[in-house]
């Protein structure tokens, strides 16, 4: 397995670690879920760079994989800085 193949792994498992600490049901925070967006962009990223070395997808293949994880992190970010000085809801 190649570096990248186990840094997209490890990316899997901080998007399925970031995701589940979102949706803690005793807990609503938007920056966390922001966060976890942004980790799945990441993700993404990840994979498109994956992809590139791989050749597991098109040209146009990778650069849709990367535009969807741009757009992933440029929107978690958003929600981060907008929702920044928001107090969690409890209960």
């Amino acid at each position: 397995m190649s570096p990248i193949v186990l840094l997209v792994v490890f990316c899997v498992v901080m998007t399925a670690i970031a995701t589940w600490r979102a949706l803690e049901p005793d807990r609503v925070d938007p920056v966390d879920a922001g966060a976890a967006v942004v980790v799945g962009g990441l993700t993404t990223l990840t994979v498109s760079w994956a992809a590139l070395e791989q050749g597991w997808a098109s040209s146009a293949g990778q650069l849709a994989i990367a535009a969807i994880g741009v757009t992933l992190v440029l929107g978690g970010g958003a929600v981060i800085l907008r929702r920044w000085d928001e107090r969690p809801s409890s209960g």
